[in-house]
């Protein structure tokens, strides 16, 4: 991703800023080390008064709970979120994709997208537990559905019969809704410098309301206060 900076002073010209300054990568696994790590660059940048946060993704998924807390930090977030799929976004990071805001779900034109029901790695379990995580999983996977059919504005039901590994390229993805659009961004940026001034006479402000609050206040043993100006 390209980032472009246009200032309209000599002064601004030395500034130096960066892409990790202004958004998050994610890539890899999204384990609790890249959700942790991803969760506070959000809210860091959160509080920075962006128009929007860019998110550059190209991951092949990773841990439903961990994509839970990355969901929760970004329904949090006043901030518009830009999502990017660079290469792929499978599994969790398909659902990552999906959350960015209308209008800012962007696919590089040799990128694709995967979903896929959540899965379950159990091992010498016992047979109602087996019984009683498919079914929570099951509920994990119909909540987050409905959560991106509202979101991308799908139709009702739309992953029910995609439970299995499903492909999106960037026009398929186009087409229902997913993506906002195909290429590659360029942020822009833009600078302005201002100045001015304001004049501060050596005027008292004075009051003449006897009801006033004193400056100091003494406190003294005994049946009265003594009031003391300063």
């Amino acid at each position: 991703m390209n980032t472009e900076i246009i200032t309209d002073h000599v002064l601004l010209e030395q500034l130096n800023l960066t892409n990790d300054e202004i958004c998050l990568r994610i890539s890899g696994t999204i384990d609790s080390d890249c959700a942790e790590r991803a969760s506070d660059k959000i809210i860091e940048l959160d509080k920075k008064g962006l128009p929007f946060i860019p998110i550059l993704i190209s991951s092949g998924g990773g841990n439903v709970d961990d994509l839970l807390t990355l969901m929760n930090v970004i329904d949090t977030c006043s901030t518009k979120i830009m999502t990017i799929c660079l290469s792929c976004a499978c599994s969790a990071a398909a659902v990552l994709f999906s959350l960015g805001s209308n209008g800012m779900r962007i696919m590089a034109p040799n990128s694709f997208l995967m979903f896929h029901e959540s899965s379950m790695a159990i091992e010498n379990a016992k047979q109602g537990d087996i019984v009683t995580l498919n079914s929570h999983y099951l509920k994990l996977d119909r909540m987050i559905n409905k959560k991106i059919e509202k979101h991308c504005d799908l139709d009702p039901n739309f992953f029910d019969n995609h439970s299995h590994d499903y492909y999106l390229n960037p026009p398929e993805a186009k087409k229902f809704g997913i993506c906002s659009h195909i290429g590659l961004p360029v942020i822009k940026i833009k600078l302005s410098f201002e100045m001015d001034f304001d004049i501060k006479t050596s005027k008292r402000h004075e009051t003449s309301d006897a009801g006033k609050q004193r400056k100091y206040l003494r406190v003294k043993a005994g049946t009265y206060n003594e009031m003391i100006d300063m």
